[in-house]
């Protein structure tokens, strides 16, 4: 005749909740335990993670992130396969993914690959001035490449009579265009050495 099974309830290295088992009795009727279990039931609300506490004899639940900010420094194990740690890599994934004010940092290979949710602080507005200057100066950066043909061509004589006029339009307005290429490289040094100056 067989023992009777008992139900059991593992935990992974961590000690938090892995999945359910079950054990037997040796002839003296000791439950054969193994060191990673216990028969204490944990809740199982989808809402929380388990932890087993030796000390208090007990499961203590920790709720799920629902926010980015509640994982900012949490190191989280990148190689650990165990189904808190799966679970947990998929909430920080989900939480930061599109998300403009934190982000996920891998580890370095010497860190562990680990992940871990940074907190992107709000552009001042010296960094929102500067970051406008950059676009508009590409903005005429590109102006100019798109004109190029037309000032070799008056550099090399080969402007028709009929172009002429149109043409030095477009020359004076690329000379505009290069006079605030170079008023917006000046605004940004100068917003550049500002912003340095504050987070120094």
């Amino acid at each position: 005749m067989s023992s009777p099974m008992t139900k059991i309830f593992y935990f992974d290295a961590d000690g938090y909740f892995q999945n359910i088992g079950w054990a037997q009795s040796d002839k003296k009727g000791m439950l054969l335990m193994p060191t990673n279990a216990t028969t204490v039931a944990p809740s199982l609300d989808e809402a929380y993670f388990y932890k087993w506490d030796k000390e208090q004899n007990a499961w203590l639940a920790e709720k799920k992130p629902t926010d980015a900010s509640e994982l900012v420094d949490q190191v989280v194990d990148h190689k650990s396969q165990t189904p808190h740690m799966i679970e947990l890599r998929k909430i920080l994934e989900n939480l930061t993914k599109d998300n403009p004010r934190y982000r996920d940092e891998r580890g370095t290979k010497e860190e562990g690959y680990h992940h871990k949710v940074v907190y992107i602080p709000e552009p001042t507005q010296d960094e929102k001035d500067l970051e406008a200057a950059e676009q508009e100066e590409q903005e005429l950066l590109q102006k100019l490449r798109d004109t190029d043909y037309i000032a070799i061509k008056i550099a090399e004589g080969a402007v028709e009579e009929d172009e002429q006029e149109r043409y030095e339009e477009i020359k004076a307005q690329r000379k505009e265009w290069r006079d605030q290429v170079n008023a917006l490289r000046a605004s940004q040094q100068a917003l550049t050495a500002k912003i340095s100056e504050a987070k120094a």
